[in-house]
């Protein structure tokens, strides 16, 4: 479980009520992962939401080609693996710490309950 003042620090929920807020926290969980920790990866499946309260993430891909890219630099408050309340695709991009980070986990089925109940 997760304290809901920490869910108002992600921009993606933090606009909620109260109310919705406990139900997430009551589904969420609070993770640290050390540096060059992969929390995605690419062509896999995704089934968990991630919250980034502390620390830094970067969303890499690599081309056909094989030639790595870095299509973005996460900070505290972002949120990624959205898109897995959406389908059971697999990711487009690797998530990767890039220092020491404190992220929350949520399963998209159980997001996708609070979601579809309120």
């Amino acid at each position: 479980m997760v304290d809901i003042n920490t869910l108002k620090k992600i921009n993606f929920v933090k606009d909620l009520p109260d109310e919705v807020l406990e139900r997430i926290a009551s589904v969420a969980q609070l993770e640290t992962f050390h540096e060059e920790a992969i929390l995605i990866r690419q062509d896999q499946n995704q089934h968990l939401i991630y919250m980034l309260v502390f620390g830094k993430i970067f969303l890499n891909c690599r081309e056909a080609s094989g030639r790595a890219l870095t299509l973005d630099e996460l900070g505290p408050g972002r949120t990624f693996g959205v898109s897995s309340l959406l389908d059971n695709s697999p990711s487009t991009y690797t998530a990767i710490c890039a220092e020491d980070s404190q992220v929350i986990t949520i399963a998209s089925s159980d997001l996708q309950e609070v979601f579809e109940s309120d």
